[in-house]
């Protein structure tokens, strides 16, 4: 229970802690406030506090503020001057400051637009080169396509013409072959048949002379 008890303090205080060190703006309703050593009238001044100076509330009280200067500075300043609204000049800041970098990313943004835009026509056009360029591909691949057709068409047309010129020239040979050997034939037949015309005469001729002889020896 103790533990529990420690633990919620420990949250409490921190809690009340972080709203303490809330930032706060002097009132614009007043021109200077007194920045004090303490929480009272009599204690001493430090410095004057401007209207809209920006000040860290470290206590917060009904009546005076334990506050500390963006310098480091700490001391008591009457709460009812201090304000959680930023002043109308600390908002025209803002507003600006916000202003001016909306302008920068607008101006960003219309500068990646205008190099996207760009950068879409330059696809653009490429892509059409590509389409182009894939059309007479295909174009091309048709017609080397319908040649190669025919192409094999005559291969093979060849290949039959040359089958059947190597039969008929095979043919052709074997009647040459034929014609010769009868030429051949014929010319022996020719030179017998001649050779015994010629010896048939010689016998003729010699039997003739014998028979002139013998009747002049009576």
């Amino acid at each position: 229970m103790k533990r529990c008890m420690w633990m919620a303090l420990i949250l409490i205080l921190s809690v009340a802690a972080t709203r303490a060190a809330e930032t706060h703006y002097v009132n614009t309703e007043v021109v200077e406030i007194t920045f004090r050593s303490g929480p009272g009238m009599d204690r001493k001044i430090f410095t004057m506090l401007k209207s809209n100076q920006t000040v860290t509330v470290i206590t917060p009280g009904d009546e005076w503020s334990l506050v500390r200067l963006p310098d480091g500075r700490e001391g008591w300043v009457l709460s009812r001057y201090l304000t959680t609204e930023p002043p109308s000049q600390t908002r025209l800041l803002r507003l600006q400051k916000k202003h001016l970098e909306l302008t920068e990313n607008f101006d960003q943004l219309s500068q990646e637009n205008t190099e996207l835009k760009s950068a879409n026509e330059d696809l653009t056009t490429t892509l059409a080169q590509n389409r182009q360029e894939l059309e007479q591909l295909n174009a091309q691949f048709e017609t080397l396509k319908s040649e190669s057709t025919e192409f094999l068409e005559i291969k093979e047309k060849y290949t039959q013409v040359s089958q059947e010129l190597a039969q008929h020239t095979g043919k052709s040979a074997k009647i040459q072959k034929e014609l010769d050997s009868l030429k051949l034939n014929q010319s022996i037949k020719w030179f017998v048949a001649g050779g015994g015309m010629i010896l048939l005469g010689i016998i003729i001729g010699y039997s003739a002379r014998r028979k002139k002889r013998r009747p002049s020896l009576y």
